[in-house]
């Protein structure tokens, strides 16, 4: 993509997420530049975080129902919309490769430091039976 193209992607990736989804999406691909310092061994792929897709199924102006995707290393979304509304926004995924920067300007830093909490108080007061009531049911909000 030119330059143009890529703002212009990366405006329509903002309005579909909310404003702190947008932040942490952007320090994730960031993070690419700390892996490559910190795996200058590997041969198999270069760091980049220039490697992220979008990806479109349908054509917006043409039809009234299409896919568009975003991916790359440790981030993946995907929208579908009928009559440029939104009927689908999963499957979705954030990840963040180190979890905790431990060098640099951003040291200390952890993205998805919220969402991790989140998961470990889950997975500390429950037990395994109603971990597997909740996933079957679609339900996973936390109560005291």
């Amino acid at each position: 993509m030119n330059a143009k193209q890529k703002k212009l992607s990366f405006l329509l990736l903002q309005s579909f997420l909310s404003g702190k989804a947008y932040q942490q999406s952007q320090v994730i691909i960031k993070l690419e530049n700390i892996l490559k310092q910190m795996e200058p061994h590997r041969e198999s792929w270069v760091r980049d975080p220039g490697n992220y897709k979008f990806v479109f199924f349908g054509n917006p102006l043409k039809e009234k129902a299409y896919v568009w995707r975003f991916e790359g290393h440790h981030l993946s979304f995907t929208f579908s919309s009928i009559n440029h509304t939104i009927t689908s926004a999963t499957p979705a995924f954030m990840g963040s490769n180190p979890a905790i920067i431990l060098t640099g300007s951003d040291k200390g830093k952890e993205i998805l430091k919220d969402e991790s909490g989140l998961g470990f108080h889950y997975y500390t007061h429950s037990s395994q039976i109603s971990y597997v009531k909740l996933f079957y049911q679609g339900r996973f909000h936390l109560t005291s």
